[in-house]
């Protein structure tokens, strides 16, 4: 049963290919471990492909298909992970902000496109190079089925480790959540986890 205090958001592609099914995968498993829901977000192309030259879709148009593909998804789904409730959304824009505007309770987030990927780290750091014009940012996007090993691995040559906090409110807000948590039980470095006021 998923919780208030967050839940796992895994973007998904329309082709439902091997990485975007081992995603699903991978993000369930984490649903079920942390014992939250599971939001399958289909991002959904503001213009029409056939705007740009490629020929219409026949019955029922590209928002019918992508509805159709994702309820297929959220059913396949479900039933293999009867202890979760498992949801999905069509938000329309690029891959990032759709997964952005998903995100706004998610715990962790998962994706299967590393353009996707990319695009949606550019997008969450680029106010901070903005206020920050002498700091320089490297974008790197990690991959794998362990958040907390695969951040631990990537600060080998850090100095300090930072992360975020998504704290749920009352109790919860007091918690750390299980990145953090893992972060500051096995890393090698020093972390500092900072709440967003």
């Amino acid at each position: 049963m998923a919780e208030s205090r967050g839940q796992v958001v895994v973007g998904v592609d329309a082709d439902a290919d091997a990485p975007t099914t081992a995603v699903i995968a991978a993000g369930a498993r984490e649903a079920t471990r942390l014992h939250l829901g599971l939001l399958l977000v289909h991002p959904l192309p503001a213009s029409p492909p056939w705007l740009v030259g490629l020929e219409p879709p026949r019955a029922g148009g590209a928002p019918q298909l992508a509805q159709r593909l994702l309820d297929h998804l959220v059913e396949k789904t479900a039933a293999a992970h009867p202890g979760i409730v498992v949801r999905g959304i069509l938000r329309s824009g690029s891959p990032a902000s759709a997964l952005l505007a998903g995100s706004a309770k998610a715990a962790l987030i998962l994706v299967p496109l590393h353009t996707a990927a990319d695009e949606m780290l550019r997008e969450a750091t680029v106010g901070g190079e903005s206020t920050y014009p002498d700091v320089t940012v490297v974008r790197k996007v990690l991959y794998g089925d362990n958040p907390v090993r695969a951040l631990n691995n990537a600060a080998a040559d850090a100095d300090i480790v930072v992360v975020g906090a998504r704290g749920g409110g009352g109790i919860g807000s007091l918690l750390l959540g299980s990145i953090s948590d893992g972060l500051v039980r096995y890393a090698t470095r020093t972390v500092a986890v900072v709440r967003d006021e």
